[in-house]
């Protein structure tokens, strides 16, 4: 699976929970410009991640903006990442 098919499957997940807010579409997008710069081997293939820990990639993440924590939708989007990728 390649991440444009993954990030349809986030927005169908969030939409069927009617959590259609566009902070955490706007979350989608910067974690893909996150993942696109440092792990664009994941854009191919999103399976990559399963070799990523969940909480390393939200650490390095929040190294990358500098910021103590993530957001609530940016942190939201990396768990529904992996969620997704465990039910493949």
């Amino acid at each position: 699976m390649n991440w444009n098919e993954l990030k349809k499957r986030i927005v169908a997940e969030y939409d069927s929970r009617n959590l259609k807010s566009n902070v955490r579409y706007n979350a989608i997008d910067k974690i893909e410009d996150f993942i696109r710069q440092y792990y664009p081997q994941v854009i191919k293939d999103v399976k990559e991640l399963e070799h990523i820990d969940k909480k390393d990639l939200k650490m390095q993440y929040e190294q990358k903006w500098k910021r103590t924590r993530i957001n609530g939708a940016e942190s939201s989007v990396i768990n529904e990442i992996y969620n997704q990728l465990s039910s493949l």
